[in-house]
Protein backbone atom coordinates (compact mmCIF):
# COMPACT_ATOMS: atom_id res chain seq x y z
CA UNK A 1 0.00 0.00 0.00
CA UNK A 2 2.68 2.33 0.99
CA UNK A 3 4.53 1.84 -2.44
CA UNK A 4 1.48 2.18 -4.03
CA UNK A 5 1.81 6.02 -2.85
CA UNK A 6 4.70 7.05 -3.08
CA UNK A 7 5.20 5.89 -6.62
CA UNK A 8 1.30 6.47 -7.84
CA UNK A 9 2.33 9.53 -9.83
CA UNK A 10 6.39 8.79 -9.80
CA UNK A 11 8.98 6.64 -11.92
CA UNK A 12 7.07 3.38 -13.24
CA UNK A 13 10.12 1.23 -13.71
CA UNK A 14 11.17 2.10 -9.98
CA UNK A 15 7.99 1.58 -9.15
CA UNK A 16 8.29 -2.38 -10.94
CA UNK A 17 11.44 -2.39 -9.08
CA UNK A 18 10.17 -2.09 -5.90
CA UNK A 19 7.16 -3.78 -6.16
CA UNK A 20 9.25 -7.17 -7.50
CA UNK A 21 11.23 -7.02 -4.09
CA UNK A 22 8.61 -6.44 -1.56
CA UNK A 23 7.62 -8.88 0.30
CA UNK A 24 4.24 -9.18 -0.18
CA UNK A 25 4.70 -9.71 -4.17
CA UNK A 26 7.12 -12.37 -3.31
CA UNK A 27 4.85 -14.37 -1.37
CA UNK A 28 1.97 -13.56 -3.83
CA UNK A 29 3.89 -14.65 -7.04
CA UNK A 30 6.20 -17.13 -5.51
CA UNK A 31 9.16 -15.22 -5.81
CA UNK A 32 10.42 -16.59 -2.65
CA UNK A 33 10.47 -19.76 -3.99
CA UNK A 34 12.46 -19.02 -7.10
CA UNK A 35 15.63 -20.42 -6.62
CA UNK A 36 18.73 -21.30 -8.91
CA UNK A 37 17.97 -25.12 -9.33
CA UNK A 38 14.07 -24.54 -9.42
CA UNK A 39 13.34 -21.32 -10.81
CA UNK A 40 9.25 -20.47 -10.88
CA UNK A 41 7.90 -18.70 -13.41
CA UNK A 42 4.66 -17.50 -11.78
CA UNK A 43 6.41 -13.37 -11.54
CA UNK A 44 8.24 -13.58 -14.75
CA UNK A 45 4.57 -14.28 -16.36
CA UNK A 46 3.24 -11.49 -14.81
CA UNK A 47 6.08 -9.08 -14.83
CA UNK A 48 5.86 -8.98 -18.44
CA UNK A 49 2.02 -10.04 -19.07
CA UNK A 50 -0.01 -7.94 -16.63
CA UNK A 51 2.63 -5.31 -14.98
CA UNK A 52 4.66 -4.03 -18.11
CA UNK A 53 3.87 -5.51 -21.59
CA UNK A 54 0.70 -6.85 -21.87
CA UNK A 55 -0.12 -10.58 -22.90
CA UNK A 56 1.51 -11.87 -26.45
CA UNK A 57 3.02 -9.01 -26.39
CA UNK A 58 6.91 -9.04 -27.31
CA UNK A 59 7.87 -12.04 -25.27
CA UNK A 60 8.06 -15.75 -25.46
CA UNK A 61 7.85 -18.38 -23.16
CA UNK A 62 11.70 -19.15 -23.26
CA UNK A 63 11.58 -15.67 -22.20
CA UNK A 64 9.72 -16.21 -19.25
CA UNK A 65 11.51 -19.30 -18.25
CA UNK A 66 14.90 -16.98 -18.50
CA UNK A 67 13.58 -14.17 -16.96
CA UNK A 68 12.80 -16.66 -14.20
CA UNK A 69 16.32 -17.51 -13.63
CA UNK A 70 17.26 -13.77 -13.74
CA UNK A 71 15.19 -13.06 -10.94
CA UNK A 72 15.83 -16.08 -8.64
CA UNK A 73 17.65 -15.92 -5.32
CA UNK A 74 15.29 -12.92 -3.32
CA UNK A 75 12.97 -14.03 -0.14
CA UNK A 76 11.02 -13.27 2.47
CA UNK A 77 9.39 -14.99 5.29
CA UNK A 78 5.76 -16.87 4.44
CA UNK A 79 4.72 -16.99 7.58
CA UNK A 80 4.61 -12.90 8.42
CA UNK A 81 5.62 -11.89 5.09
CA UNK A 82 8.93 -10.40 6.89
CA UNK A 83 11.45 -8.06 5.26
CA UNK A 84 12.71 -9.24 1.77
CA UNK A 85 16.57 -10.25 1.62
CA UNK A 86 18.87 -11.10 -1.12
CA UNK A 87 20.77 -14.73 -0.94
CA UNK A 88 23.28 -15.07 -3.32
CA UNK A 89 23.44 -18.87 -2.85
CA UNK A 90 19.63 -18.96 -4.57
CA UNK A 91 20.50 -16.77 -7.41
CA UNK A 92 21.61 -18.30 -10.79
CA UNK A 93 24.05 -17.01 -12.19
CA UNK A 94 24.60 -18.39 -15.40
CA UNK A 95 24.43 -16.79 -18.90
CA UNK A 96 20.56 -16.24 -19.54
CA UNK A 97 18.98 -15.05 -22.88
CA UNK A 98 16.15 -12.53 -22.68
CA UNK A 99 14.42 -11.14 -25.72
CA UNK A 100 17.59 -12.40 -27.79
CA UNK A 101 19.80 -10.67 -25.62
CA UNK A 102 22.04 -13.00 -23.74
CA UNK A 103 24.12 -12.26 -20.30
CA UNK A 104 24.33 -13.15 -16.25
CA UNK A 105 21.30 -10.96 -15.97
CA UNK A 106 20.79 -10.29 -12.07
CA UNK A 107 16.95 -9.28 -10.77
CA UNK A 108 17.91 -5.34 -11.29
CA UNK A 109 19.52 -5.72 -14.77
CA UNK A 110 16.27 -8.15 -15.99
CA UNK A 111 13.72 -5.67 -14.94
CA UNK A 112 15.96 -2.74 -16.62
CA UNK A 113 15.78 -4.69 -19.59
CA UNK A 114 11.99 -4.96 -20.38
CA UNK A 115 12.45 -0.86 -20.16
CA UNK A 116 15.05 -0.94 -23.02
CA UNK A 117 14.24 -3.83 -25.07
CA UNK A 118 10.98 -3.79 -25.16
CA UNK A 119 9.87 0.12 -24.60
CA UNK A 120 7.71 0.08 -27.50
CA UNK A 121 5.69 -2.46 -25.36
CA UNK A 122 6.19 -1.07 -22.29
CA UNK A 123 5.08 2.17 -23.60
CA UNK A 124 1.45 1.95 -24.77
CA UNK A 125 0.49 -1.16 -22.50
CA UNK A 126 0.77 1.10 -19.68
CA UNK A 127 -1.18 4.31 -21.11
CA UNK A 128 -3.59 2.01 -22.41
CA UNK A 129 -4.54 0.34 -19.03
CA UNK A 130 -4.32 4.41 -17.70
CA UNK A 131 -7.13 5.17 -20.75
CA UNK A 132 -9.20 2.14 -20.19
CA UNK A 133 -9.95 2.61 -16.49
CA UNK A 134 -10.08 6.78 -16.58
CA UNK A 135 -11.67 7.20 -20.49
CA UNK A 136 -13.47 4.27 -21.86
CA UNK A 137 -12.67 0.46 -22.31
CA UNK A 138 -11.91 1.07 -26.78
CA UNK A 139 -9.01 3.00 -26.22
CA UNK A 140 -8.46 5.56 -29.78
CA UNK A 141 -5.23 4.63 -31.08
CA UNK A 142 -4.06 8.21 -31.63
CA UNK A 143 -4.41 9.33 -28.00
CA UNK A 144 -2.84 6.15 -26.74
CA UNK A 145 0.51 6.68 -29.57
CA UNK A 146 0.74 10.47 -28.16
CA UNK A 147 0.52 9.10 -24.39
CA UNK A 148 3.02 6.51 -25.11
CA UNK A 149 5.35 8.71 -26.49
CA UNK A 150 5.22 11.22 -23.54
CA UNK A 151 5.49 8.12 -21.19
CA UNK A 152 8.76 7.32 -23.05
CA UNK A 153 9.96 10.92 -23.20
CA UNK A 154 9.63 10.77 -19.57
CA UNK A 155 12.12 7.98 -18.74
CA UNK A 156 8.61 6.19 -17.04
CA UNK A 157 7.04 9.33 -14.98
CA UNK A 158 3.61 8.04 -14.87
CA UNK A 159 2.39 12.18 -13.77
CA UNK A 160 2.88 13.67 -17.60
CA UNK A 161 0.62 10.95 -18.95
CA UNK A 162 -2.38 11.47 -16.24
CA UNK A 163 -1.43 15.43 -17.17
CA UNK A 164 -1.63 15.11 -21.27
CA UNK A 165 -5.04 13.11 -20.66
CA UNK A 166 -6.50 14.63 -17.87
CA UNK A 167 -5.87 17.94 -20.23
CA UNK A 168 -6.57 16.85 -23.20
CA UNK A 169 -10.41 17.39 -24.98
CA UNK A 170 -10.19 14.32 -25.58
CA UNK A 171 -10.65 13.46 -22.33
CA UNK A 172 -13.44 16.28 -21.85
CA UNK A 173 -15.27 14.39 -24.99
Amino acid sequence: YSLLHQYALGNFQAFTLAVAKSPAMLHFLNGNLNIVDEPNENYARELMELFTMGESNGYTQADIVEMARALTGWTCDDDDCGPASYNSAKHDNGQKTIFGQTANFGFDEAHNLIFTARATQVSHHIPEKIYKWYVYQNTDPLVIDGLATTFQNSNWDILPVMKQLFKSEHFFE
